[in-house]
């Protein structure tokens, strides 16, 4: 090791998975103090060395990171020490460094005092498959030469699959990786003859391989270097034949180069283009947007999670393919399109008899159970919607885009996340407010695609006559009146009534507040299977709006608008114009990191002012894909207002034709609270208030771009009280800080249930 001298400390790991919660302990640490270089005795050489660790650990810079790789020294002549840190390249910095801090304490207290030491988290076990591992090894090791790094799942003939991971420390050539990975691969047959899964470990490169998943599919991992080179991979049961020698230009031609006839629709993550190959079979195409760094993650997560999913109503990978800046997902092309074109469009609509509406739940309630619990993995879709249920010749369901899919280990039962994604409205509250999610989660939007399915309207756009309701609101009102049945689509009239409203019934069972109230889909599949079962009557769902306010009390939604009467424009003139310039500069605006704009356009009578706020816990490209969709609802709900407010989650968007930048103003507002109740209310607001009084002030004492505070705080009897307190950055500190009117000394308690446990003010 020409790298290491006398006076180097080798410092190397390896994590075996990530850790959910960063308070579980690591797993077993494994190490070597090499004594052939003597110890040290110096206060100087020690010093170095406890500074070249800590600093591995402590590096905020994402230059330094290199993929989990950490070079360092410190000191100088005799006493200058070398440290390396190296990180599986499928975890990202911070558990990363989470794991070197620990690794330093462990390596110190276990070679106390060796100039040279070696560390691994997690070593050895390994394979019953010898002859197959180490061709599985073989087979990874040219494409770890270049990038240092590689993965691999290879089904087995007894159908078994073997998982295996590869890697190098970067600083390594690239025949130096090669020949490392060689000399591991010669030693297969006598280490690990008759083991199910192992890890073999040098200094500069190591291996691991098992009979389950270990290593993460959905970790934002640095993207492989492509150089030129094409990659295309089928199943093997789906007809690879035909496609195994296509390259990106052919699959091209198959959709006459993604001309617009053949477009079968876009979102978030790009096009979808029909596609015919020479043989006759139809394909559908999906194509990443170029200029989408999210897509790039959303694609590498499909491919990843779907082809190992099997299941008649799942849509099937066929296959993918990767050239240059090019990513392309070929499916099964699914004649009869999603279920949303069918469902909300007044013609179509009247296809859809019972029979086949009753037939598509079932269908989308075994396609999850599958996902939940018979799959190898267990998968949480975190999209589900009409839009992504596709719909074949004989009108079966197929769930489909799965790149906003999380993996869960198969003892795990909930996960979070600071990057909230999905669509509003389907959200489970736990999810869309805090980023907690579960199967339960998936089981609160399969509730929104029942009411959907058995109303044939959208959830938001639910009508009542002239008046457009909140449909979930609705349903549970009519519910508790014993005028459900006035929900059902007027198609289905002379269907049987019983069936539909026992699916409304179970719709209402999964939007129950208490997450462990929600059935699981095997208890919904059960419930969906026959009119014998006897279903539990359901309970007030998790949210209701505050009377008196604004509107009626309702379900709490995802978003809300105010369109104030202080004049409308006509669609065509310089004030449309201006909106639709000023919304689109906000939501396309890569300078401002920040999450606050404010922008004008115009003179009088034409002068539009517009300001946009994004929370300030989510980033920068979530701001403006949260911006850009909330002023596309802005201008739908308030088509011709001259001044209107729309607030999402994540953001809020507002214009004006008078200057609403600086001026704190309390009206209009929106506020919600949850319907459950606190035992102890007096115990429970002795630590609520004072934590909206801190937040106060903490968020008033803010700077011109962030006025933001969130804390959580335990309570007794109760779990945790979560808040969030934020104002537009605009304001000054006295008007940050509230006068009678600020939320909480105008709604707690006097419009406010006494023993509410939560609320939402939106103003």
């Amino acid at each position: 090791m020409a790298f290491i001298s006398s006076r180097v400390l080798l410092f190397f790991l390896s994590l075996v998975f990530i850790i959910i919660s960063q308070a579980k302990p690591q797993p077993s640490f494994f190490h070597f103090c090499i004594y052939d270089e003597g110890n040290y005795t110096s206060r100087t050489y020690e010093e170095n060395l406890n500074l070249a660790l800590s600093d591995l650990t402590i590096s905020n810079d994402t230059n330094t990171y290199k993929g989990g790789f950490y070079p360092n020294s410190h000191g100088e002549d005799s006493d200058r020490v070398f440290a390396i840190g190296l990180c599986r390249r499928d975890i990202n910095a911070d558990v990363c460094r989470s794991c070197l801090n620990e690794s330093r304490f462990a390596l110190k207290q276990l070679c106390p005092n060796q100039k040279e030491a070696i560390g691994w988290y997690d070593n050895c076990m390994l394979s019953r498959y010898s002859k197959e591992v180490k061709s599985v090894l073989d087979g990874m090791i040219s494409e770890a030469e270049s990038d240092k790094f590689a993965t691999r799942i290879l089904d087995m003939p007894d159908n078994s699959t073997i998982y295996a991971l590869v890697q190098c420390t970067p600083d390594l050539e690239d025949k130096a990786c090669s020949d490392c990975l060689k000399a591991i691969s010669e030693e297969i047959p006598e280490c690990c003859l008759g083991k199910e899964g192992g890890r073999y470990y040098t200094p500069s490169c190591n291996f691991r391989y098992e009979t389950h998943s270990f290593f993460n599919l959905t970790a934002d991992a640095p993207p492989p270097q492509i150089k030129g080179r094409i990659i295309l991979q089928y199943l093997t049961s789906l007809r690879c034949g035909i496609l195994a020698n296509s390259i990106s230009s052919k699959i091209r031609d198959t959709t006459d180069n993604f001309s617009d006839a053949n477009k079968l629709g876009k979102g978030g993550f790009g096009e979808v283009y029909k596609g015919k190959l020479p043989d006759g079979q139809e394909i559908a195409v999906k194509r990443l947007s170029k200029n989408s760094k999210q897509g790039d993650l959303e694609f590498k997560n499909e491919v990843l999670l779907v082809a190992k999913l099997q299941h008649r109503n799942l849509v099937r990978l066929l296959g993918f393919c990767l050239e240059g800046s090019e990513r392309l997902l070929i499916y099964e092309f699914v004649p009869n399109r999603s279920l949303d074109r069918y469902l909300f469009d007044p013609m179509k609509r009247a296809h859809l008899d019972w029979e086949k509406r009753s037939k598509i739940i079932k269908g989308i309630a075994r396609g999850l159970l599958y996902l939940h619990e018979d799959s190898r993995l267990r998968i949480i879709h975190r999209d589900l919607k009409a839009g992504n249920i596709l719909l074949d010749v004989e009108m079966n369901p197929k769930v489909s885009d799965f790149g906003m899919a999380r993996m869960f280990v198969l003892d795990q039962t909930e996960g979070n996340t600071n990057n909230i994604v999905g669509t509003y409205g389907y959200m489970a509250p736990e999810y869309a407010m805090f980023g907690y999610f579960s199967v339960k989660s998936d089981i609160f939007s399969f509730r929104v695609l029942i009411l959907e399915i058995v109303t044939g309207q959208k959830i938001t756009c639910f009508r009542n006559g002239d008046d457009k309701e909140y449909l979930p609101s609705y349903t549970w009102k009519s519910w508790k009146e014993g005028t459900a049945s006035t929900l059902i689509d007027p198609t289905l009239r002379g269907s049987p009534i019983t069936e539909m409203m026992r699916c409304i019934n179970i719709g209402l069972l999964c939007v129950q507040e208490n997450v462990a109230d929600r059935p699981d889909m095997t208890s919904v599949v059960f419930m969906l299977s026959g009119n014998s079962v006897t279903l539990p009557i359901p309970k007030q769902p998790a949210s209701f709006m505050l009377s008196g306010v604004i509107s009626t009390t309702s379900l709490q939604p995802d978003t809300a608008q105010y369109c104030y009467d202080t004049g409308n424009y006509t669609s065509n003139s310089t004030y449309r114009a201006n909106i639709d310039s000023l919304l689109s500069s906000m939501s396309s605006n890569t300078k401002i990191d920040y999450g606050f704009y404010n922008f004008s356009a115009s003179d009088y009578p034409d002068e539009v002012n517009a300001i946009a706020l994004c929370r300030g816990d989510i980033s920068p490209n979530n701001c403006r894909t949260c911006i850009n969709a909330s002023s596309q609802d802005l201008l739908q709900a308030c088509p011709n207002q001259k001044e209107a407010i729309f607030w999402a989650q994540k953001c809020f968007v507002r214009y004006s034709n008078r200057s609403i930048f600086g001026f704190m103003e309390a009206n209009p507002k929106r506020a919600y609270y949850n319907i459950g109740n606190v035992s102890d209310i007096e115990k429970f607001n002795e630590m609520l208030f004072p934590l909206l009084e801190s937040l106060r002030i903490r968020a008033s004492l803010g700077n011109s771009t962030h006025k933001f505070a969130l804390q959580s705080v335990p309570a007794p009897d109760y779990q945790t009280i979560y808040a969030l307190l934020q104002c537009t950055p605009d304001l000054t500190k006295l008007d940050s800080e509230g006068t009678p009117q600020s939320p909480w000394s105008s709604l707690v308690p006097p419009l406010l249930p006494p023993t509410t446990q939560g609320m939402h003010i939106w103003h």
